[in-house]
């Protein structure tokens, strides 16, 4: 079971109740590794075992003091690949890093460590148990390796409704339990929903966004760019794709934000410090939900931008959307290149005015 605020656990889709940690120190075992069968020995950080079929085998975290933990590729020139059950438990670990030999996470490896914030899982681990990082109530980030295939107790559960149940909850902690039999216990206080969860392997494959070109910006500009054009773009799915897209140019240190649907054009510049040139079209609604995860307390704000994919990376969240393709419209030939009359009006007078004169305004008359 897993302690989280209402805020962290309304942005999970995925529930993954597994956790982890480890250190570093000299092991002089028989000269001929090969001959070494399930050993026993301990250094000043754990206790472990050295077998010839599966190399060095963490049984026990045994330094209390220390918490901030490298778990190393090798220990006297044999590698060292699987965290036992339990080895960690109930350790006062904060940051973990794990060598990249590792294959296996056991079951209930880092369960109970309440203080564990941070944990990097190598590329190497293709096995995490069952409960592996469970009551790691303090656990922020879970970077899992690329040849994950095997994950204990791993569920996910419907987001709309999973969001529904959280809007109704009346506590400040969430707590979340999955069994094997994939059945999701969520509960709030005095309101507990047992609801079916869904198997891992029924789960989308996570994207992988190119980097090709990388934007950092602030992030109250790039809210307010989105606002000053989005509602120019195309709302209904009839309209041509790119019509429903933001296009975002990057020219001679200016980003501008452009969005039309064949009635309204929005443009927004801004003056941005980066030197490449280049353009592409987001999604409007994917980049409308992505800057609802800015906040007041956001800074700067990565956007990485690849052939097909675009990442929003913000406050600890990853939002990956699709890039629409296309030829954007040529909107510059609806701008009046000369005018007559020029006019110079007072922002807020002008709004107000609009804000009257459509009060009379009715969708039910097609004419004046």
């Amino acid at each position: 079971m897993k302690n989280v605020t209402k805020k962290t656990i309304s942005s999970i889709l995925a529930l993954c109740l597994t956790g982890g940690l480890l250190s570093t120190n000299e092991f002089n075992p028989v000269s001929d590794s090969n001959i070494i069968s399930a050993e026993t020995f301990s250094n000043d950080d754990f206790s472990y075992t050295v077998s010839d079929k599966t190399g060095v085998t963490i049984t026990k975290f045994i330094n209390e003091t220390k918490t901030d933990v490298t778990v190393p590729d090798e220990i006297g020139g044999v590698p060292v690949t699987v965290i036992d059950s339990e080895a960690f438990a109930k350790s006062q670990v904060i940051n973990v890093t794990l060598g990249n030999n590792i294959t296996s996470i056991n079951s209930y490896a880092f369960s109970g460590c309440t203080s564990l914030t941070e944990i990097n899982i190598p590329d190497s681990v293709t096995d995490i148990g069952d409960y592996a990082f469970r009551d790691c109530s303090s656990l922020k980030s879970f970077t899992s390796g690329a040849n994950l295939v095997s994950i204990g107790n791993f569920a996910f559960i419907n987001a709309r409704l999973l969001a529904d149940i959280l809007r109704r909850m009346n506590g400040l902690q969430v707590e979340v339990a999955a069994d094997s039999r994939l059945n999701c216990n969520i509960k709030c206080g005095e309101a507990t929903f047992d609801i079916m969860g869904m198997a891992a392997a029924d789960f989308p494959e996570m994207p992988s966004p190119e980097r090709n070109k990388s934007i950092v910006i602030n992030g109250k500009i790039l809210n307010e760019m989105v606002k000053g054009t989005i509602f120019a773009a195309a709302q209904n799915e009839g309209a041509k794709p790119v019509l429903t897209g933001i296009n975002v140019t990057i020219e001679d240190g200016i980003m501008q934000f452009v969005a039309i649907d064949g009635y309204r054009l929005a443009i927004r510049k801004q003056k941005v410090d980066i030197s490449d040139d280049f353009s592409f079209i987001v999604s409007g609604k994917a980049i409308g939900e992505a800057v609802k995860l800015i906040d007041e307390e956001t800074e700067n704000l990565e956007i990485n931008v690849g052939d097909r994919l675009i990442s929003f990376n913000i406050n600890g969240y990853e939002f990956i959307s699709r890039l629409l393709e296309g030829e954007f419209v040529n909107y510059q030939k609806t701008i009046p290149t000369e005018h007559k009359q020029r006019v110079v009006v007072n922002t807020r007078e002008l709004i107000d005015t609009i804000e009257r004169v459509s009060l009379l305004i009715s969708e039910s008359f097609s004419t004046p």
